[in-house]
């Protein structure tokens, strides 16, 4: 998922210039339907080639894009613009549900959190389980600090759409802000039972697996951060980084005594010598650590040096 997610990227930012639309449209769905950060103002400016050249687009394919342009616009303050995107597809769409989220969004995004509030419960009261309506409502309750507020919300809706990983997700990141990591990784879990490629679910569930600690945590943590390497070919830094700390804190398979959870993350690594492979998984992150780190300069690679050694 993660190499997919680049090579789209690569493909939309090419075909912005070029021309082919579809490579364009398979990036906007893959940031609507992952995890994986991307900057609002790329978003802006592929959005806006599309809407440009709007003939090119069928109706369904354009109005998906005007949303992905309104978010894009709110998220990067162009108020005048989100609003008049928002005034335009709820003029199209004057009872939907997405509209009546835009709409709240704007709200929320102009310090006007009261009238979002009213527009997300009179969507509520059309649709009682609409979710990207009750998304929005537990993240108004969160952003007013009302964190015990927004779990309930989203707890509420699970129990009868358990198949809402996005709700999952944004409940896990709830209860790892309050420090319940065990409930965190019980809601990271449920959402790599739907998103089983998302590298970022892959990402944090190892972070709160370390957070809780124990040996058994720390070692299923680097399960997960190996996964991400293996799914980024070796690019991405925080999983290496998370290896490596992961053998640091203890949590190197043992071969040959049944004790180790060698099987999956490089079992074989160094076992014909005795090395235990999650020793020789740590080092071979280390290595691609300092790689990483001597192309960005010395005193870069350094600083990665002193603390890869410290480890």
């Amino acid at each position: 998922m993660a190499d997919d997610l680049r090579e789209a990227r690569a493909a939309a930012l090419d075909a912005a210039a070029s021309g082919p639309r579809a490579s364009v449209m398979h990036y906007l769905r893959l940031v609507r339907t992952t995890h994986a950060p991307a900057h609002p103002l790329e978003v802006y400016s592929l959005t806006k080639s599309l809407i440009d050249d709007e003939k090119s687009l069928d109706e369904s394919s354009l109005w998906a894009v005007r949303e992905d342009h309104a978010i894009a616009c709110i998220q990067l303050g162009k108020g005048d613009e989100a609003l008049s995107t928002v005034n335009l597809i709820h003029q199209r769409f004057p009872g939907s549900c997405r509209a009546a989220r835009l709409k709240g969004m704007y709200l929320e995004s102009v310090d006007k959190a009261d009238e979002a509030r009213t527009a997300y419960e009179a969507a509520l009261h059309a649709d009682p389980d609409n979710p990207m309506i009750i998304h929005r409502m537990a993240a108004l309750k969160r952003d007013r600090g009302d964190i015990a507020g927004a779990l309930e919300d989203l707890h509420k809706h699970l129990d009868h759409q358990l198949g809402d990983y996005q709700a999952w997700y944004e409940a896990g990141r709830l209860h790892a802000r309050q420090g319940a990591y065990e409930k965190a990784v019980f809601c990271f879990e449920e959402v790599l039972m739907h998103q089983p490629g998302d590298f970022q679910t892959h990402l944090i569930l190892a972070d709160c697996l370390c957070a809780l600690g124990g040996l058994e945590h720390v070692r299923l943590a680097k399960k997960y951060y190996a996964s991400v390497v293996e799914m980024s070919g070796g690019a991405n830094v925080k999983a290496l980084f998370g290896v490596c700390q992961c053998v640091a804190r203890g949590a190197v398979d043992v071969v040959g005594d049944g004790g180790g959870d060698g099987a999956g993350d490089g079992a074989g690594d160094g076992a014909g010598d005795g090395t235990a492979p999650g020793a020789a998984l740590g080092a071979l992150a280390a290595e691609a650590l300092l790689d990483e780190y001597a192309v960005k300069g010395g005193p870069w690679a350094r600083a990665a040096g002193r603390l890869l050694s410290a480890l």
